[in-house]
């Protein structure tokens, strides 16, 4: 016996009508792509040292004559400019010793004179057959050592001269002055003690070493004209905000560590950078 499915027509139409009001699957859409165009630029490449500045010229100021000092003419740190007055050393010996020493060439001059008048009239005898040349000699040989008592007479006077200029030390460079060591009415004696010392502040150096490899890379550089900029930062900066350049290259590597000094030049308008102090420089 065959089975029969019976379907009535009212659900029949529901089913396909449904069937026709189904939509049709969409198409994706595209995706969003962003585009940025390359940035191109010449990269430096830095090699980091650790270093310390140091003044471009330091001197230490000694008295040339001995004597008591007088007077002081700086306060400590002051900033002092070439020629200026430091230190006064008691000048009235020396100038008492240069007053002596015109004395004895106004006295060496007038043996000259004498000297000169007494060759000359033993000349005339001589050339009369008065005095025998003998004579004539003896005068000459006493003209000549007027005339030269009176040649170490006036290196005399400007010995003198000079030593009572000594009294008065001025600063030999521009820089700045640390702290005196010594007060008016101390005794200071010629040449060996130090009365200040200068140092130069702007430009300042920085010193470091660096390895054999890195030398080699820097003077192959040189040769292709490149020039050695630096740029250095404090112990308490984060930001390489000093700049300088390579002005100095030790003439040979230390056998012990393998490196070689180099030194940068570093601009300290303001007086900043005070020697001594340790940075962190960039090559």
């Amino acid at each position: 016996m065959r089975a029969r499915t019976v379907v009535s027509l009212p659900a029949f139409l529901a089913a396909l009508c449904a069937a026709c009001t189904h939509p049709a699957p969409r198409t994706p859409a595209a995706p969003t792509v962003e585009v940025a165009t390359p940035l191109s630029k010449r990269v430096a490449g830095w090699d980091d040292y650790s270093g310390r500045f140091e003044p471009l010229d330091s001197v230490e100021v000694r008295p040339r004559v001995s004597g008591a000092i007088q007077s002081v003419n700086f306060v400590d740190g002051q900033f002092v400019k070439q020629g200026d007055l430091l230190f006064v050393i008691d000048p009235r010996p020396y100038a008492a010793e240069l007053a002596q020493a015109k004395a004895q060439v106004a006295g060496a001059r007038a043996q000259l004179a004498n000297a000169d008048a007494e060759l000359k009239r033993a000349q005339a005898l001589v050339s009369k057959q008065l005095v025998s040349e003998a004579e004539g000699e003896v005068r000459m040989a006493a003209q000549l050592k007027a005339a030269a008592d009176l040649a170490g007479a006036e290196s005399s006077v400007q010995m003198k001269d000079l030593n009572l200029s000594f009294t008065r030390v001025t600063a030999p460079l521009e820089g700045r002055a640390p702290f005196r060591r010594f007060a008016p009415g101390n005794i200071v004696t010629a040449d060996t003690m130090v009365l200040t010392t200068i140092v130069t502040e702007n430009p300042i150096r920085f010193v470091f070493d660096a390895p054999e490899s890195a030398l080699l890379k820097y003077k192959r550089e040189a040769d292709g004209g490149r020039a050695g900029r630096v740029e250095i930062r404090l112990q308490d900066e984060t930001e390489y905000r000093w700049t300088g350049s390579l002005d100095f290259l030790d003439n040979a590597l230390d056998r012990a560590s393998g490196t070689i000094r180099l030194r940068a030049i570093v601009d300290n308008p303001k007086g900043f950078l005070s020697p001594g102090m340790f940075g962190q420089l960039r090559l």
